[in-house]
């Protein structure tokens, strides 16, 4: 296959669904003999496989839908929620067949997809419900997958295949699990935009935006009483500004009256980037550590270490964040180093396989712990307000 007409695929795609965009340019797209002839496939490592005879099955727009369909996969999770039932060797074609209804059956009237693809209609399935909601029918009868051909790979169901690259490959990309999560929330920030412009969504790419984009913690309700708490113990309820004139201004034009306003509280927040942090762990961090960044409206200095800060920003957006360590862990180590600035709230967000001092270090106001692993919750000391992203 002319590899001009797959590139030429993923930019009719981009133009036709701008809100895929960042998902679109971050796949590598990776012909090999290796893969079925009649479909494509997506691996975890959001690289997408097509076999070098694809064209000469399906014309130009049938191979633009399946690209977008193999997208689908990537930016809705499919592996990873294959992983969460726990899809095994023995299940994962019915659970193939199952992810591909759920997506195709909002996507068929967006593109053009091949007729041999799975479509609930075929399967005598209502449309519109979610894969788990599929795959729980076809395990009723797997009999009703068998006359169909749909695509596969380990960004589908988890599990590894013969036709992929390895995960850490140096001669094609790979994206990591954390990025991928990135990939996931810039296409959700573009769904909602392009929402509120057209009105309309394929599927239930909408519902997913916002149910992605609602932080697994509530930080606005956490990080608000926090807020409020410290500024009213270290710097008091107002400040006053000239830059916006007081409302008296327009009463008295010879004096220029301050005006009041509530003052933003310096915020540290350490990262554990210790060895046990995998990347489910990492991808939490990163996912909370935006969520952060929404509420508060303003930098925040980022301290990313193990028993040490290795890194140290002041950042106003995760891609600026820089991760290091993957040693030994003490989050202790990490609350002295940012207890040297006396921020007014320090944020810790760790898998809590660490030790922690004694008593609150002297600089520190509020200390919220945010937990990605809930064994070690009882080791959190009482001085600090813990919060676990698993609840």
């Amino acid at each position: 296959m002319d590899e001009l007409l797959i590139r030429a695929a993923r930019l009719r795609a981009v133009a036709k669904f701008p809100y895929l965009r960042s998902a679109l340019w971050s796949i590598e797209l990776i012909e090999s003999d290796k893969f079925g002839a009649d479909t494509m496939g997506a691996d975890k490592w959001w690289r997408v496989y097509y076999h070098p005879t694809l064209d000469e099955r399906y014309n130009q727009d049938e191979i633009t839908g399946m690209l977008v369909h193999e997208i689908h996969h990537l930016i809705l999770d499919t592996a990873g929620r294959a992983e969460a039932i726990g899809i095994n060797q023995e299940t994962f074609q019915i659970w193939n067949v199952a992810s591909d209804l759920a997506i195709n059956s909002g996507l068929q009237k967006e593109v053009t997809l091949p007729e041999n693809g799975c479509f609930p209609e075929k399967m005598n399935l209502p449309e519109g419900e979610i894969h788990e909601w599929y795959y729980a029918e076809l395990m009723k009868t797997a009999k009703r997958m068998k006359q169909h051909t749909c695509g596969g790979g380990s960004g589908v169901d988890g599990l590894e295949h013969e036709h992929e690259e390895p995960g850490d490959s140096k001669a094609k990309s790979s994206v990591s699990k954390s990025e991928g999560e990135l990939i996931r929330r810039q296409v959700a920030k573009d769904v909602l935009d392009h929402a509120k412009k057209a009105g309309t969504m394929p599927g239930e790419l909408e519902r997913w935006a916002n149910n992605l984009l609602n932080p697994k913690v509530d930080w606005r309700t956490e990080l608000s009483g926090a807020i409020k708490g410290s500024i009213a113990d270290v710097m008091g309820q107002v400040d006053y500004t000239y830059r916006k004139p007081s409302r008296r201004q327009a009463f008295n034009r010879r004096v220029i009256f301050p005006t009041m306003r509530g003052p933003k509280p310096r915020i540290g927040l350490g990262i554990d980037t210790s060895g046990s942090m995998n990347e489910d762990d990492l991808a939490k961090a990163l996912a909370e550590t935006k969520g952060v960044l929404d509420t508060v409206q303003a930098a925040v200095t980022i301290y990313a270490g193990d028993t040490e800060v290795h890194n140290k920003q002041l950042v106003r957006s995760v891609r600026e964040i820089k991760l290091r360590g993957g040693g030994g862990t003490d989050m202790g180590a990490v609350l002295h180093a940012i207890a040297e600035d006396k921020p007014e709230i320090a944020i810790i967000i760790s898998d809590l396989y660490t030790p922690w001092p004694a008593e609150k270090p002297r600089g520190l106001t509020k200390v919220i712990v945010v937990g990605t692993q809930a064994e070690s919750k009882a080791e959190v000391p009482k001085w600090a307000k813990l919060i676990l992203v698993n609840d």
